[in-house]
């Protein structure tokens, strides 16, 4: 087979390491004979973009087309030895091992490369046929190996072992590119096309980098941006939305969002939280975010994905500008999008009780307690800053464990407890830690604060009751710690007998550091214990 000089080129290339392909571009470089064209190769270097160069030698494109015809007609005929890695061996990686691909890989970048020669030629219309026999091919390749014994077999199982010298997102871009260069009147389904690698799983293909994939600029690119629009308002929002906002502003034309929004987009969250980020891009008046915001909130479902960012949104924007009405509205939306503890906060922190009671009414109380189920934990701890705590009482008075119940309910509650029997005072800070280590993202200043203003009255026999169950799951939890050695946990264990101490020394208990001299001689022998515990007590302020 006789190469031309560009395929002799490529044949080159394909044998050069990294090192000697930095080499070869050097001695290049120093062959450049005047400024004019020193620019140029400077803008080769610098530029991902294809370089159309229509005066040069000219491919047969009627022999590549009958190519790559051949090629896409022999696809099933490869025969694909490999075997799936289940990644369980020493050093290996979980994925398909290609053994032995026929020579598909080299076949696959030799097409490739034809088709690109074409475009860069500037035989666009061959091109454009040339890139959609290409996709075909990969289509027709992903169907015929997907029930191969060994386990299907895609492109993009050649693309991730490493084994095609392409740039996928450059092929992608320029099977779109060489069609807008045919410039042909009907682009429906090559738009379709577009938008399917656009939005394909893993992709980050932009429309941009379609209409810039060549220093050639795209003729007609208006009525290129008006067929686009179009195929994007039939798409599913959740999956067009991102790709209709950058149309928007590659069209200059911002209403293409707000028309959107208000028709297909209408019912998504993630069409107006993009429509708004867009106007905030824009530096539009914090006015019109808002409306935006608020506009969006109300046309979609309170249990929609994203709703809650959109309503994050609308708050922080309201509160910038003082508007309580709007910042009221975004605050009590988040929380029914959303309710969790995190959410909740700013719901009390309006000092409404007409607004809490009814964020209030709109939880339900959990139907089962399991443990790591943090939206569990937060109903009750929401009860429990409303001074609601026989509820949570009850809810962990029947665990009966010892041992491995940090993340348990019955953990994430306890400490609220013994802060509860401290008055939750600020000044007893290991209780304060102990608590603030199951709010998760919340502000523990604002929980004590709000625990505090709203501690209710409990009946002396009631705290009586609640402090020795307290003392008692409190040395429970630390003999089950030090019998056993778990050493992970002696700080936790020296945390806790020293926030026990705090409760007995605001309540002005006789002996109050009896409890930790009990336990530094029942366990003397362990010294990382007795370490853990000076460091804590030391903490606190206190000294034995």
């Amino acid at each position: 087979m006789e190469y031309s000089f560009n395929e002799q080129v490529e044949n080159h290339l394909r044998t050069k390491s990294l090192r000697e392909l930095k080499s070869l571009v050097i001695r290049l470089a120093a062959t450049v004979p005047n400024t004019s064209q020193q620019r140029i190769f400077l803008d080769v270097l610098e530029d991902k973009r294809v370089i159309i160069d229509k005066q040069g030698e000219k491919t047969d494109a009627e022999k590549t087309l009958a190519d790559l015809q051949s090629f896409y007609d022999e696809i099933g005929n490869y025969c694909i030895d490999a075997h799936y890695n289940d990644g369980y061996g020493w050093g290996s990686q979980e994925g398909f091992v290609i053994q032995d691909d026929d020579g598909f890989a080299a076949d696959f970048t030799q097409a490739y490369y034809s088709c690109e020669r074409l475009l860069t030629e500037g035989q666009y219309s061959a091109a454009a046929k040339a890139f959609r026999l290409l996709f075909n091919t990969m289509i027709k390749f992903n169907e015929v190996n997907k029930n191969n014994d060994f386990g299907a077999i895609y492109i993009s199982t050649f693309v991730e072992a490493g084994l095609f010298d392409i740039d996928s997102n450059r092929a992608k871009a320029l099977r779109g590119y060489s069609a807008f260069m045919a410039n042909e009147s009907d682009l429906r389904n090559d738009l379709i096309h577009i938008y399917r690698l656009c939005v394909e799983c893993g992709s980050n293909l932009t429309f941009k980098d379609v209409l810039e994939a060549g220093n050639e600029t795209v003729p007609d690119i208006e009525n290129i941006l008006a067929q686009w629009v179009e195929i994007l308002f039939e798409q599913p929002p959740r999956m067009a939305t991102p790709l209709v906002k950058e149309a928007a502003l590659l069209s200059d034309r911002p209403e293409i969002m707000e028309q959107y929004v208000k028709s297909v987009g209408l019912s998504e969250p993630l069409a107006h939280l993009t429509l708004c980020e867009m106007l905030i891009e824009q530096e539009s008046l914090t006015e019109k975010i808002i409306e935006a915001a608020t506009y969006g909130l109300k046309h979609t479902e309170v249990d929609a994905s994203l709703r809650d960012k959109l309503a994050t949104l609308l708050a922080d924007n309201a509160k910038r500008v003082a508007d309580h009405q709007s910042y009221t509205y975004a605050v009590m939306e988040r929380f029914y999008s959303c309710k969790n503890l995190e959410t909740y906060l700013p719901v009390i922190g309006l000092n409404s009780p007409e607004t809490n009671l009814l964020a209030l009414s709109k939880i339900e109380m959990p139907k089962t307690h399991t443990p790591h189920d943090n939206i569990k934990a937060d109903y009750y701890i929401i009860q429990m800053l409303n001074g609601m705590y026989y509820t949570a009482f009850d809810a962990i008075k029947s665990n009966e464990s010892s041992i491995g119940w940090s993340t348990s309910l019955k953990g994430t509650l306890f400490p609220f407890f013994i802060a509860l029997l401290s008055g939750f005072d600020s000044s007893a800070v290991t209780i304060k830690k102990l608590v603030s280590k199951k709010i998760n993202n919340a502000d523990i200043n604002d929980v004590y604060k709000i625990l505090k203003k709203n501690r209710s009255v409990i009946p002396v026999e009631q705290e009586k009751t609640w402090y020795n169950w307290c003392i008692k799951e409190t040395m429970n939890r630390i003999d089950a710690i030090l019998t056993k050695q778990h050493r992970g946990a002696y700080e936790r264990a020296a945390w806790l007998l020293v926030a026990m101490c705090e409760v007995q020394t605001i309540n002005k208990q006789e002996a109050p550091l009896a409890l930790v001299r009990k336990y530094l001689e029942k366990y003397f022998r362990q010294r990382a214990f007795l370490s853990e515990v000076k460091m804590a007590m030391s903490d606190a302020g206190m000294r034995i």
